[in-house]
């Protein structure tokens, strides 16, 4: 019969916006859980490591996490698309991206 080392699961969470940082994580919830092996706690992420995945992720879903969007917090789809429309309409773009805009073609990095 083979025998296993004592497995560690982490589960993790992301802050869901780009360069977004982790503001603070109410752990007490879940101290004291069995198979609770750690809570780490990253710059724009926090893990729960636990005995096994099904307890690391029910743990990590008692977290009481806030997150700190920062100067991307604002973005919206409607924010994006003006962006890009923005970069289209430049009219400092000339040759031949400005033909393939025209056409509706995209250009690769590099083919200028």
């Amino acid at each position: 019969m083979c025998s296993f080392p004592a497995w560690r699961t982490p589960r993790f969470a992301q802050c869901p916006v780009f360069r977004g940082k982790l503001a603070t994580v109410a752990d007490e919830r879940i101290k004291g859980l069995r198979g609770l092996i750690k809570v780490v706690k990253l710059e724009d992420a926090v893990a729960v490591v636990a005995d096994n995945w099904w307890r690391a992720n029910r743990m990590l879903k008692l977290l009481a996490i806030e997150w700190d969007a920062g100067t991307n917090g604002g973005a919206s789809t409607e924010s994006i698309r003006e962006f890009v429309r923005f970069g289209l309409e430049d009219s400092s773009v000339t040759g031949r991206a400005q033909r393939r805009r025209r056409r509706g073609g995209f250009l690769l990095r590099g083919q200028g």
